[in-house]
């Protein structure tokens, strides 16, 4: 049986959850309710190179795996968090898996579902299940880390068509 994805596809995606792990686990500042970091680059940089597919399996697997080498406060995998990287990962893929990546709207429209949905909904209602807080108060909580990721990931974003060009000049990527 002849498999669909390339070997050297897997690997590369392999890459990019561990360093989805590194940057989310040891180089990111994080408190009991909020991670401030760079973790979403390999994750939409998979989404943008291999489609939603493969950036909700990277942003999954690398949720999954990170919380059983490096757990976070809670101390075990939490599905709805888990789904919430999913989601983001398919997110940052359906929006950045073309060739002419535009600011507006692939950016601006991606960041912005992928912070109200994941970050203020999917990811606030397991942090205020998880720990058994009102939803409202763990919403105005997370506040300021939307704002902050909001904007990090919108000056960081546009830089992933290019780190792609470059890539795939060095042979280094094939998508």
């Amino acid at each position: 049986m002849k498999t669909k994805f390339p070997l050297r596809t897997l690997i590369q995606v392999a890459v990019l959850i561990a360093l989805t792990i590194v940057l989310t686990r040891l180089l990111s500042v994080s408190t009991l309710n909020m991670r401030i970091g760079f973790s979403f680059i390999p994750v939409a940089f998979a989404g943008m190179l291999f489609g939603p597919v493969w950036g909700g399996v990277t942003a999954g697997l690398s949720d999954v795996l990170g919380q059983l080498i490096i757990p976070s406060p809670g101390g075990s995998v939490n599905p709805l968090i888990t789904l919430s990287a999913v989601i983001g990962g398919v997110i940052f893929g359906l929006a950045l898996h073309r060739e002419q990546v535009k600011f507006f709207p692939n950016v601006v429209v991606a960041n912005l579902a992928e912070k109200i949905i994941c970050t203020l909904g999917l990811t606030t209602l397991a942090l205020a299940l998880m720990y058994k807080l009102p939803f409202f108060a763990e919403l105005v909580t997370r506040l300021p880390q939307f704002g902050i990721m909001f904007g990090i990931q919108l000056i960081v974003l546009p830089f992933l068509p290019r780190l792609r060009t470059a890539l795939r000049k060095a042979k280094l990527v094939d998508a």
